[in-house]
């Protein structure tokens, strides 16, 4: 039989939840709850971590990159999707590949490989590359430009060539080669060879714009050659020489063609 006491002592009990309980739905103790709910509304979730860069050399093993084509970790595009279309673009130039190029360049340079290739110059000239060097990089005077510049090795010799280039998810990759200053490789200095060929091409124009100047046009010549990021030099390493396409073609201003149109960046925004 319960006992007088203990039936007080279980009210007692049963008082205290029940205030306890009413505090709690009336808000009581709500000076305290209230900072945990301006946090959360003013919350901001971290950024997402930027996506894996894969090295240079783990991607030409993966796409199976002939081993002439040369490009530096640290002269190499900030995405996956330009390294890969960078690289691709000039093994085809290292295999011969005239479809693999054909596909990547734009109408006029399209048209332009295959006078080269039905005359039989594309096949003479890309058997005897031996190597392709390559630095990617941003125009300076528009950062949305990304250019890759080719030094490619013909038997001992080198021509320079600069492409403007963008890479989408609907369209792929297009480059657009740009115009080439005659005699530029004797020009270029340092390891930065993007910075030093505008800074060249800076320096024709202005020439061009002054009066009474004798003034060559600038030469498109797509062949190209280097290897260890500076400018290509050692016995037989001679400028000029053949060339897988023919010098000319469609240009701009001294020095520069307008790049392609612009379109999605490659990478993430």
């Amino acid at each position: 039989m319960t006992s007088r006491s203990n039936k007080g002592i279980g009210a007692a009990v049963a008082g205290v939840v029940c205030v306890v309980a009413v505090a709690v739905v009336t808000g009581c103790g709500s000076d305290e709850a209230e900072p945990a709910a301006v946090v959360a509304r003013n919350y901001t979730p971290p950024p997402p971590p930027p996506p894996k860069l894969t090295p240079v050399s783990e991607l030409m093993a993966q796409l199976g990159i002939d081993e002439r084509v040369r490009l530096p970790e640290d002269r190499a595009p900030d995405n996956d999707e330009a390294r890969r279309a960078v690289l691709e673009f000039f093994d085809a130039f290292a295999r011969g590949d005239d479809q693999v190029v054909a596909s990547m360049v734009s109408t006029a340079d399209r048209l332009e490989l295959e006078a080269l290739v039905d005359s039989g110059a594309w096949d003479e000239t890309t058997n005897q590359i031996t190597r392709i060097d390559v630095q990617t990089g941003s125009d300076p005077e528009d950062d949305e430009y990304t250019c890759a510049l080719a030094i490619i090795y013909v038997d001992g010799s080198f021509q320079p060539q600069l492409w403007h280039y963008s890479v989408d998810d609907m369209d792929g990759a297009r480059f657009d080669a740009a115009g080439t200053p005659p005699g530029i490789m004797d020009r270029l200095s340092g390891v930065d060879w993007i910075a030093a060929w505008f800074a060249v091409i800076a320096e024709e124009e202005a020439l061009a714009n002054k009066p009474d100047e004798d003034y060559r046009a600038p030469q498109k010549i797509y062949a190209t050659g280097s290897s260890d990021g500076g400018v290509p030099e050692g016995p037989g390493a001679q400028p000029g020489g053949p060339s897988p396409f023919s010098p000319g073609g469609p240009g701009g201003p001294p020095g520069r063609r307008k790049p392609p149109p612009k379109r999605k960046p490659p990478g993430p925004p």
